[in-house]
């Protein structure tokens, strides 16, 4: 996990081809390498952690993925590249609020960030499958709706004004 914070994209190669690293693995709060590239920005060590079997959808203790991890962060080209490899963004973390738990787009919202929120809206409103309107599991997950206003109540009560003009 050293070598993802620290954007050493060939000793993260180097650990799980030769030594057969398991890029998820997590630290003693459950952090992963993935969380770890995700919170700091760094699209090629993500895309190799990817692309060698990493779960965007594994959670920390508290319940955090490296999705959240990326939007609390601002770090929007993370968010698309978790997207596109099967990151949920309906996921709620542990952490609780009114609405019953902390989203993706939430943490995003409220940090204004506008372009993550632009990212996790198109896919909250790109699913068809169904699954995201009617979530199977209310413990893990927040339904879109419920998620939507969440975020743009976070948004306007921290000052983003513009980013809650995309949600709504």
């Amino acid at each position: 996990m050293a070598a993802a914070a620290g954007e050493w994209l060939e000793t993260t190669t180097v650990l799980m081809a030769e030594f057969g690293a398991s890029p998820n693995l997590g630290d003693n709060d459950g952090w992963t390498a993935l969380m770890a590239a995700s919170k700091r920005g760094f699209l090629k060590v993500a895309t190799q952690l990817l692309q060698n079997g990493a779960q965007p959808n594994q959670k920390a203790r508290d319940g955090q993925h490296a999705l959240m991890v990326a939007a609390y962060n601002g770090r929007s080209c993370i968010v698309e590249l978790l997207l596109t490899h099967g990151a949920d963004a309906n996921v709620k973390s542990h952490l609780t609020n009114a609405h019953g738990g902390i989203t993706a787009l939430q943490r995003s919202a409220a940090r204004g960030h506008e372009w993550c929120v632009r990212f996790l809206l198109r896919s909250l409103h790109s699913r068809s499958d169904g699954e995201s309107l009617q979530s199977a599991n209310s413990e893990t997950k927040l339904d879109p709706a419920t998620d939507i206003a969440a975020s743009m109540e976070h948004a306007i009560r921290n000052g983003h004004s513009a980013v809650a003009a995309h949600i709504r």
